[in-house]
C-alpha cells in the first residue's frame, strides 16, 4: 500500500489530527474520515475548498496546466456529484477521541 507521508508540523505538534484519508482501491474511491472533527459543518467546505486550491497549484506547476481552469474543473465535477451521483458511498465513519 502506497502511503503519502505526514506533514513535518504534524510530526512535532502537541495537537495534531487526521481528517480524512482517502484511496483508490481497485479502480474505486474508499475513504475513512472524522465527520465530526469541526463544530461547524461548513468548515468541511472550508477544507474542501483549500484542498482544491492546493490541487490547482500542484498541477499548474508540475504539469504547466491552467490553475483557472483546474478550478473550474475541479468545482464542475464537485457539483455534478452532489446533485446527481447514484453511486452510493462507502467508507468508514470514525471518532479517534473513543
Amino acid at each position: 500500500m502506497d502511503e503519502l507521508p505526514v506533514p513535518p508540523e504534524a510530526e512535532i505538534a502537541k495537537d495534531a489530527s487526521e481528517l480524512f484519508r482517502g484511496w483508490i482501491v481497485n479502480r474505486r474511491l474508499e475513504c475513512v474520515l472524522w465527520p465530526a472533527a469541526f463544530e461547524d459543518h461548513a468548515t468541511w467546505g472550508v477544507l474542501l475548498a483549500d484542498a482544491a486550491h492546493h490541487i490547482a497549484d500542484a498541477l499548474a506547476e508540475e504539469q504547466g496546466a491552467d490553475r483557472e481552469q483546474i478550478l473550474r474543473d475541479i468545482a464542475g465535477a464537485f457539483t455534478q456529484q452532489m446533485h446527481e451521483s447514484t453511486r452510493g458511498h462507502r467508507g468508514k465513519f470514525v471518532d479517534p477521541e473513543e
